[in-house]
């Protein structure tokens, strides 16, 4: 058997709940909050973004979000580019 086949065997699936979760371990025990997630382009030149960066407007976005009386169950939609803030309300939804 391959090393990589008889390593895949023993990797265990981890239970996360949301994608937020996995976010957030992502965030603090795979990379670090200063590590860059991705990098956007604003206004010719490109901007890099930290995991703690996407964290901050994810905990923001969330904030606003209850402040307006939504709560978990409620359905919302969002009508977004494709751009990195999609990723921050669509994990603050969760």
């Amino acid at each position: 058997m391959s090393t990589i086949s008889s390593t895949l065997k023993e990797f265990k699936d981890p239970d996360y709940k949301s994608l937020h979760e996995f976010f957030l371990n992502s965030a603090h025990h795979i990379h670090s909050p200063e590590t860059v997630y991705l990098s956007k382009k604003e206004s010719g030149k490109w901007v890099d973004l930290t995991y703690g960066d996407m964290l901050a407007y994810i905990d923001c976005i969330s904030a606003w979000v209850c402040s307006r009386g939504l709560q978990k169950g409620d359905r919302v939609a969002l009508i977004l580019d494709n751009c990195p803030e999609y990723n921050c309300f669509d994990q603050a939804m969760q």
